[in-house]
């Protein structure tokens, strides 16, 4: 199990979604925008991608932060 949240920019990567060059482009560029709108404005990926990433960040948060309860 993960120890730690994996941020959405590894989960993209892990997804063949964007590059790591892409990814280190876009967080240039990022400013005060979230990553995901820079990386859609971007043209990199889709909302949908964006989307998903982000509930497989959600389901590896709640599923650490349910081991942590059970640990505890």
């Amino acid at each position: 199990m993960a120890k730690e949240i994996k941020k959405i920019g590894d989960i993209l990567i892990k997804r063949k979604y964007i590059t790591k060059k892409q990814l280190e482009h876009a967080l240039e560029e990022q400013g005060g925008r979230p990553l995901g709108q820079t990386l859609i404005d971007m043209g990199y990926v889709k909302e949908d991608e964006i989307t998903g990433a982000l509930e497989e960040q959600s389901i590896l948060k709640q599923t650490l932060e349910t081991a942590r309860d059970a640990v505890a």
